[in-house]
This record gives structure tokens, sequence and C-alpha cells, in this order.
């Protein structure tokens, strides 16, 4: 008994990166990201099936990034303190999205999503771009540094597959 008790005690108490995770929806959340058209003569549309399974294998990448950051300060750090200080973890609550949706190779429909945190447009005690954050949208790809401001990930909806989560160095 005291097995099934521990067994569910651990099963609900995932940590809170780990639970805000796997129950948010970006991208139905118009607030939180647009889609950027960069040939508007040609838009390459997504559809909401498609939002979704943006969303499901966007958050699923997220998650295996956090699960290998923890795993990495788990085993460089004996103190649990520091283990959770240096464990670098995305809430993708932190973020503004653009998605960016092209055709590759005549045939593939790929996206690239791009997240810039959400305090580089606050307003108030000078910090922030300000104003309207989609027009200020700054692609972390193209940043040197920036840390954990900026991340970006690829997305090829034809084959269902990803390339790697990325994120700026610190400036």
């Amino acid at each position: 008994m005291k097995t099934i008790a521990i067994s569910l005690f651990l099963g609900f108490n995932l940590p809170a990166s780990a639970q805000e995770t796997t129950n948010k929806q970006i991208f139905n959340d118009t607030s939180v990201y647009f889609i950027h058209q960069p040939d508007s003569l040609s838009p390459v549309l997504l559809s909401s099936q498609e939002l979704a399974l943006i969303e499901e294998i966007f958050l699923k990448v997220v998650k295996e990034f956090n699960e290998r950051q923890q795993r990495l300060a788990d085993s460089l750090y004996k103190k649990k303190k520091q283990r959770d200080r240096y464990a670098q973890r995305i809430d993708v609550s932190h973020y503004f999205f653009a998605l960016t949706p092209s055709i590759v190779g005549g045939s593939q429909k790929t996206v690239f999503i791009s997240g810039d945190c959400k305090d580089l447009f606050s307003t108030g005690s000078g910090r922030g771009i300000g104003g309207n954050w989609k027009q200020g949208f700054i692609d972390g790809n193209l940043v040197n540094d920036g840390g954990s401001c900026f991340i970006y990930l690829v997305i090829n909806l034809s084959l269902k597959t990803h390339g790697w989560l990325g994120m700026n160095g610190e400036g």
C-alpha cells in the first residue's frame, strides 16, 4: 500500500515546468503568437490541424530540453540548491512566438518557430522595447546573445520531424 501511495505522490508531483509545458495551448491564443509571411504574394497557410501538430511537437521538444537540462545540472552540482539554480529551463508562458511557414524542396511544409521573452516588450520602469510586440519582434536566430530570451526550432510538418531546439548564449 505504501508503494502505491508513494507512486501516486511522485506521479502527481511533477516539477512545475513539466506541468506547465504539458497543459499549454499556445498556438490557439493569437495574443502570444503570429504567423509571419515573408512572401506576401505567395503565403504559406497553416490549418488548425497543423497548428495543433506544431504545438504538440514543440511542447514535446521543450519538455525533453528541460529534462536534459535538469539531468545535466544534477550531474554537475551536488547540492540541490545549486542544481535548481543552474538548470536552464524553458517556460513557454514567458515567450511570444513568430511562426514562419515555408515550402522546402517544392513539397515539404516546414515552420520556423522563434520565441522572444515577453520581458523584452514590457513597458514601465525603463525596461523593454514597448509598443506592439509583433512589430518589434526580434528573430533570435539572427542575434548572437540574449541567452534564454531567444529560442527557435524548425519543424517539418510533412515528415512530422524537428530540428534542434536552439537557445542563444549569454552576451
